[in-house]
């Protein structure tokens, strides 16, 4: 008996030292044991939560920023492992009575005994401040992902600038001559004032898009949409890269026009980044999957390729191949993809290049065409 007890006291200081909020399910699923952290999610003192079963587990909860009530899923998630299937990690999100969040990573392992179920652990590990910080990493990465849009827009204006300059110093050297002598001058600066209202309703179009707002798009159009935001970069870049369009209607999606341009153009730059000594871009759009049912966005490069040891790392947050890369564009990219029910897959070769696909379910197109940037001279 008095084993016993000291190995139970073992436990609870054991449990007790754990940062992590830890719960014990018998085979009934019925609680046995449950530490301090573990009150603060379930809403209920140790003395409360001992003896109670799986399925008492009600009460006041918050929903969390998606609606899903943490207590349910701890109640299917539990019910899963004492039916024999682990829960490895789950995101969950629990709002408290202070309405504060806590972004946490929910596991329940079964346990055994000679063979048949003994119970179930769950493991509720608040990862806010990971949470967090990948947020502001993540902002961060945009940022980059911005400027350097940005800066290739700057170099393009420049260039329009720099054009306008040259006719109007040409029509001043021949104020004297007739108009017709000084109207191809005056076409070239025209052609250049559009041009350069042309990139500044690109760039007012990019951030107006940048709501958060979902709406029915040409998943074509948004493509396309992404090469133009581009071309300035690989421009300024002086990279020897040829550019190959094969751009087929890919139906509509519902999607936010920013979240996919960005995707698109983190693509791109990636793949512009990986020939540094030239090469082709390929960008390729079309419908896809059974009935057609899917929008599929391809970007290739012939640049250097993903290591083959990367394969499996190439979409965990902070896995990065480049000397001054966060990590983050790609993960964030897949993030993106997959808060719109599309998946991305991709295939590389060392040496050869690498090609991305994206897909997304399409929607029924919308009712008026969405207006679009307009496309480059």
């Amino acid at each position: 008996m008095h084993r016993r007890e000291s190995r139970e006291v073992g436990m609870c200081t054991l449990l007790e030292s754990l940062p992590d909020a830890v719960i014990i399910f018998d085979s009934e699923g019925r609680i046995v044991e449950a530490n301090s952290p573990a009150e603060r999610f379930l809403r209920k003192t140790r003395r409360q939560l001992c003896g109670m079963s799986i399925h008492e587990l009600e009460g006041e909860e918050g929903a969390g920023e998606g609606g899903e009530r943490p207590l349910a899923h701890i109640r299917a998630a539990v019910a899963r492992a004492l039916g024999g299937e682990p829960v490895p990690g789950e995101r969950l999100q629990f709002r408290f009575a202070d309405e504060q969040c806590a972004d946490t990573l929910l596991s329940v392992s079964a346990m055994v005994r000679e063979g048949k179920p003994a119970g179930a652990l769950l493991v509720i590990r608040d990862i806010s401040e990971l949470s967090a910080l990948y947020r502001r990493l993540e902002e961060t990465e945009r940022g980059r992902a911005i400027g350097e849009m940005t800066a290739g827009l700057a170099h393009d204006f420049n260039n329009v600038l720099d054009t306008l300059d040259k006719a109007v110093t040409l029509m001043e050297m021949r104020e004297h001559k007739p108009a017709e002598q000084r109207r191809p001058y005056t076409a070239i600066a025209h052609q250049a004032i559009l041009r350069g209202a042309e990139i500044v309703t690109r760039l007012r179009q990019h951030l107006k898009d940048s709501s958060g707002d979902m709406a029915p798009l040409e998943l074509r159009c948004i493509a396309e949409e992404s090469l133009e935001l581009v071309q300035p970069i690989l421009q300024a870049s002086h990279q020897n890269v040829a550019v190959r369009q094969e751009l087929q209607d890919a139906g509509w999606v519902q999607a936010n026009a920013a979240d996919l341009r960005r995707v698109f153009v983190n693509l791109m730059i990636n793949a512009l980044q990986a020939m540094p000594d030239g090469g082709e871009l390929e960008l390729k759009t079309g419908r896809c999957g059974a009935e057609r049912s899917r929008g599929r966005v391809t970007v290739s490069d012939t640049g250097i390729g993903i290591p083959r040891h990367a394969f499996k790392k190439i979409f965990s947050p902070y896995f990065t191949t480049k000397a001054n890369g966060t990590g983050l564009g790609l993960s964030g990219a897949q993030r993106v993809i997959e808060a719109h029910h599309g998946s991305i897959h991709f295939s590389s070769e060392p040496g050869k290049g690498t090609r991305f696909e994206v897909e997304f379910p399409l929607v029924p197109p919308a009712a008026a065409a969405r207006p679009h940037l307009p496309h480059a001279a």
